[in-house]
């Protein structure tokens, strides 16, 4: 191939001739968006997003469907480059209808993904949900005791019925986490040598500390009290947030390596200066610690407290003398923790003044209500005017009388005036000013401030007036911060000073999202239906009107799972992998310019397995030709055009009334959200998972597979990039039927049963393992081990079946191996080995190819596709079957009729055009499923291929294809027994007892007969009902070990979800209770004994070999 030199953005290359520009910049590192490539299709550039310059050219051009030339120069990154892309972005917008994220989350000022822990509780993955959270908030259970969840304001469930309890829910996972005993404790990265110094232990310097910690930074936390939590310990009492659930928290950021320093002052013990001399870094979290006096007349009278005072001093011990009547200036939470503290220290009547209505007070509703309970009185409508003593101890206070005015807009509110003469007099032994607050910034003082007092930020980056000097919290912008908004500026200042550590400057630019705003209730209640919200128990006003016992009891765990439960999932669930999304946040998007009539598609989404929602479309067209050109199938189409154009299912019908096959390619390659796959959980939720690289367990063709897992949840499969056996693609069995690697709970055995005086009853694992080789022994007692058979799944591992072998060999004499998944072949009878004589991609080296029986495309898609590739390479195809597939679509050589092994007979015949053109083709091949044909056939098409001489060589011969993930390693292991002699023996009376190891299917009314049955088993089946024992074993996602493809390649799944139901260790277990010894039983040590029983696998004792075949 000829080659050529480009340049781009200045630097120098040497390609192919013939590639494409996007390619060359891809190879080399170069960036280039697009919405619409993908190398199985022919590049086109339908979305406009690789638009790029060309010297010489005065239009821009698309790098993806351009081919580059010799001395092509080439800019990606122009002023006019970047304009078309956001333009072209902008427009996709306008028309692109959804919730990127939840309205909850965007909301929350730390964004939380509350949709995603929400719906975790709703599946019950609560430690999951608890992971979720802390990877935003590191004090879940102090705040889900006090945040004012603004988040619940934004839930559109209210427009049902009432709000998700979203504060509840953090506390309940947060709780039931710090009850544990090994509270969960998060990843660090490797220590970075840098040192970070944190002034002030409140919220958002603990949860500086946190995220800071988590990158491998060093950290030192210094606060002015004994204590840390900061006003979550000082200002809120006990009854709202008790001190140890404080004290637990910041001890397990402790634990993460943080030194926390207590009562240490800045300009004290200690100066700004030492400070940034000694550490790489300075985060300034010091809070808003003084009360704002009202400044009338009398306010130095003893008896008048400020509200963050008066809250301070009682948690510190320091006496108070409120006496009978007190009074609480303000309408903010901090003057009802005042007003319920005073309750409760045995004031006889506490009364609120607030200057505004009832509906304008700022406080959350449930403290004013619970107040309320418990006998406080509010008095609206009034401001002080004066305060009045004798003998400097506090008297009364004078109050002016005002009016409010309706405010103009909803959510506003109301302005008030004073009604002139209309005074108020209020005898008092005790006032508290809860008005607001202000920061003390001694020893910071070289830190330049605002207008008002605060510190000076950049915004984008939470910088000072110094340098290396950042600061977060109450102490920027206008203070007055929710605990949450504290821990906000901590996670945004942290990623930026980690950067800075690193020697990188960044800045924290929130991403830009796409929002729905035209939600209704009606729209909801065609897919919902009313569900209130589960109600939290709380004291009594009587019980708790006198002490600091915490009043919400929490939730249980039925409540959490209910109301997680309840969510609506607003949030797309393609957030985290939409291209789109990351696309408009690379440039600063202004879709509003181009705002308009959008489009409103109805959809269908009954499809078991794959979502449509054209709405969300942006017409890449991709999904269509997938569809088409890859997998042959047809089942997409782009409908209408102009404004009205949409990818919908061919002909205008359901997705499940066409030709599809459910292989999921239209999902992995759509952009945006508008084809997405249904979950196979309860809730779906979008989440940022564990992905593993493993092996697909679907069938036997071994493609390689990525499962992606929450918890103890499968969430779904994705295809490998070009791997070499699927080329990149998953067909419906590896992609959507994760019931195969996970059962799902309603089909799950979770639960060891032994048979009792008839009855199957719940044991341990002791038990039932005890009872299952017990009664094996007996057996082989009583009958002899002629009687006793043992069967093993072809979905086991290599490692598992030669453990079964062995310990059957070693222990259980002449007990006979079977397989209820194993089927009689013609190969081993005439070739020696039921083994695939040629492999999966000698379909690209072969002229002719013949599909004899069954259908492919629902059996072995893979196998299907790779045909339909080398077809577009020159394979011709040829089809003997006794059914209709999609298949006969892609040729005209068809041999069809009512018996196959007559078709055959006619096939090897003279007068067959498609057999004659088999024996003239230069090199021909026959695949075939096994499980498709009979013996009798599978010995005609060995016979026809040894007399056409189309067999023994590279392109020529069979291509033999097995039903189960390890059918083919289960042979090799020696397992020859096959279901047909089984069940034969088992009528014949000739076995008594069986060992039955896996799913594998056993009619009822042969175990019926058995006179002992122990199974190990995954799923629930009719054939457990007649079992003595059933051991609970491990699903394919929750083993390690080989298996082996039809053709011969050997192959690792990897361990996706820790359970305590591991097949191998009760396997281990056998060995050892008949064995006796300390010898250790592993993988490892079990390999060998795989090689042992079938050299052929010598290669697995390799270290790292990952590239194993049984055959050269």
């Amino acid at each position: 191939m000829a080659r050529i030199n480009v340049t781009i953005n200045g630097r120098s290359f040497e390609a192919e001739q013939g590639l494409t520009i996007f390619q060359i910049a891809r190879d080399n590192d170069i960036y280039i968006p697009t919405l619409c490539q993908d190398d199985k299709l022919e590049s086109y550039g339908s979305c406009g997003m690789c638009v790029v310059e060309v010297e010489g050219n005065n239009k821009l051009v698309r790098a993806c469907s351009t081919p580059a030339s010799d001395k092509m120069v080439i800019h990606t990154r122009t002023e006019r480059v970047t304009e078309s892309r956001k333009t072209a972005l902008e427009l996709f917008i306008t028309n692109h209808t959804g919730d990127c994220k939840a309205p909850c989350s965007l909301t929350c000022p730390d964004n939380l993904d509350i949709q995603g822990y929400v719906g975790l509780c709703g599946n019950e993955e609560y430690d999951a949900a608890l992971r979720l959270i802390k990877e935003d908030l590191p004090l879940p259970a102090s705040i889900g005791r006090i945040c004012p969840h603004p988040c619940q304001t934004a839930c559109r469930r209210a427009l049902i019925d009432d709000d998700i309890e979203i504060n509840y829910l953090k506390r309940f996972v947060a709780d039931r986490d710090l009850n544990s005993g090994s509270p969960y404790r998060p990843e660090q990265k490797p220590w970075t040598g840098k040192h970070v110094a944190i002034v002030g232990g409140g919220p958002s310097g603990l949860s500086a500390a946190y995220f800071l910690l988590r990158e491998g930074h060093d950290v030192t936390v210094y606060d002015e009290n004994p204590e840390f939590g900061g006003m979550m310990r000082y200002g809120i009492p006990m009854y709202r947030l008790p001190n140890d659930i404080i004290y637990q928290e910041a001890q397990l950021i402790a634990d993460m390596g943080a030194t926390l320093v207590p009562n240490t002052r800045i300009g004290r013990d200690l100066s700004l200066d030492y400070l940034r001399e000694n550490f790489d870094a300075v985060y300034v979290a010091v809070g808003m610690w003084q009360s704002i006096p009202l400044g009338i007349e009398g306010e130095d009278l003893a008896g008048v407290y400020g509200g963050i005072d008066f809250l301070y001093d009682f948690c510190v011990g320091r006496p108070l003398h409120l006496g009978k009547k007190v009074a609480v200036i303000g309408g903010g939470n901090t003057a009802m923790d005042a007003a319920r503290t005073a309750i409760r220290m045995g004031a006889e009547e506490v009364t609120v003044l607030y200057r505004r209505t009832k509906a304008d007070m700022p406080a959350e509703e449930i403290e004013i209500i619970e107040a309320e309970e418990e006998g406080i009185q509010f008095k609206f409508l009034v401001t002080p005017v004066s305060l009045k003593g004798q003998d400097g101890q506090l008297q009364g206070i004078t109050l002016q009388n005002m009016r409010a005015i309706p405010p103009a807009n909803p959510g506003e509110r109301s302005k008030i005036e004073a009604i002139e003469g209309e005074l108020t007099e209020l005898n008092l032994d005790s006032l508290i000013v809860a008005t607001g607050q202000r920061t003390n910034l001694a020893g910071l003082e070289d830190i330049a401030t605002d207008r008002w007092g605060l510190i000076d930020i950049d915004k984008a980056t939470y910088r000072t007036s110094l340098p290396g000097v950042f600061a977060g919290g109450d102490v920027i912008d206008n203070g007055y911060k929710i605990a949450i908004q504290a821990i906000a500026d901590a996670k945004h200042a942290s990623y930026v000073i980690s950067n800075y550590l690193n020697g990188k400057e960044v800045n924290y630019v929130p991403d830009y999202h796409v929002v729905r705003t035209d939600v209704t209730r009606e729209e909801l209640l065609e897919t919902f239906t009313e569900a209130e919200s589960a109600k939290m128990e709380h004291m009594s006003p009587a019980d708790r009107h006198d002490n600091f016992h915490e009043i919400a009891a929490g939730y249980t765990e039925v409540q959490a799972q209910y109301e997680g439960d309840r969510c609506l999932e607003c949030g797309c669930m393609d957030y985290f992998e939409c291209d789109l999304f990351d696309q408009f946040n690379r440039y600063d998007v202004e879709p509003e310019r181009f705002a308009g009539e959008m489009s409103d598609f109805d959809h269908d989404n009954d499809h078991p397995y794959i979502l449509i929602d054209p709405n969300k479309c942006v017409l890449c067209g991709m999904c269509v030709r997938v569809c088409d050109e890859v997998m042959g199938v047809y089942a997409l189409g782009l409908a209408d055009r102009g404004f009205e154009s949409r990818m919908l299912p061919a002909a205008h019908r359901r997705l499940q009334d066409t030709n599809c096959i459910s292989c999921g390619q239209c999902v992995e390659l759509c952009p945006v959200g508008a084809l997405q796959e249904r979950r196979p959980v309860h809730k779906q939720v979008p989440l940022d998972s564990v992905h593993t690289f493993t092996t697909c367990a679907g069938c036997s063709f071994g493609c390689s597979q990525i499962l992606e897992s929450t918890g103890d949840m499968l969430l779904r499969a994705l295809p490998v990039e070009n791997c070499a056996v699927s080329g990149g693609l998953l067909c419906e069995k590896g992609r959507f039927e994760l019931d195969r690697f996970l059962p799902a709970n309603e089909n799950r055995v979770r639960r060891h049963m032994v048979r009792h005086d008839g009855v199957l009853e719940e044991a341990s694992f002791d038990e039932a393992s005890l009872s299952f080789t017990r009664g094996a022994q007996a057996l082989l007692t009583v009958e002899g081990a002629d009687k006793l058979a043992v069967s093993i799944s072809d979905e086991y591992t290599l490692e598992e079946i030669a453990l079964i072998r062995s310990f059957t060999e070693s222990y259980l004499g002449d007990t006979k191996l079977y397989s209820l998944d194993y089927k009689k072949s013609a190969l081993e009878e005439l070739l020696g080995s039921d083994s695939s004589p040629n492999t999966f991609n000698e379909v690209y080296s072969t002229d002719l190819l013949i599909v004899v029986g069954g259908d492919l495309l629902q059996s072995h898609p893979m196998m299907a596709t790779k045909i339909r590739h080398a077809m577009k390479e020159g394979l011709q195809l040829g089809i003997i079957n006794t059914q209709d597939t999609l298949m006969d679509k892609w040729t005209t050589e068809l041999l069809k009729g009512d018996d196959l092994l007559a078709l055959l007979t006619e096939f090897s015949g003279p007068t067959s055009e498609l057999g004659q053109h088999y024996r003239k083709a230069k090199r021909a091949l026959l695949v075939y499923d096994k499980d498709a044909v009979s013996y009798e056939e599978e010995s005609k098409l060995l016979a026809i291929a040894q007399e056409s001489g189309h067999f023994g060589s590279t392109g020529q011969g069979l291509i033999q294809l097995k039903a189960n993930a390890n059918s083919q390693g289960l042979y090799d292991m020696g397992v020859r027994g096959s279901r047909e002699e089984l069940l034969k023996d088992i009528e014949s009376g000739q076995i008594k007892g069986l060992l039955l190891f896996g799913d594998s299917d056993l009619p009822e009314e042969y175990a019926a007969q058995l006179n002992f049955l122990a199974v190990q088993a995954t799923k629930q089946s009719p054939t457990l009902m007649h079992a003595d024992v059933i051991l609970a074993g491990a699903a394919i996602a929750e083993k390690e070990g080989l298996i082996t493809s039809s053709e011969g390649r050997v192959q690792a799944i990897e361990r996706v979800l820790d359970t305590d139901l591991d097949s191998f260790d009760q396997l281990r277990y056998f060995w050892h209770h008949f064995d006796r010894s300390d010898s250790e039983i592993n993988l490892e040590n079990t390999r060998e004994t795989v090689v042992f029983y079938n050299e052929d696998y010598q290669g697995i004792l390799a270290p790292d070999q990952y590239a194993v075949w049984t055959k050269s």
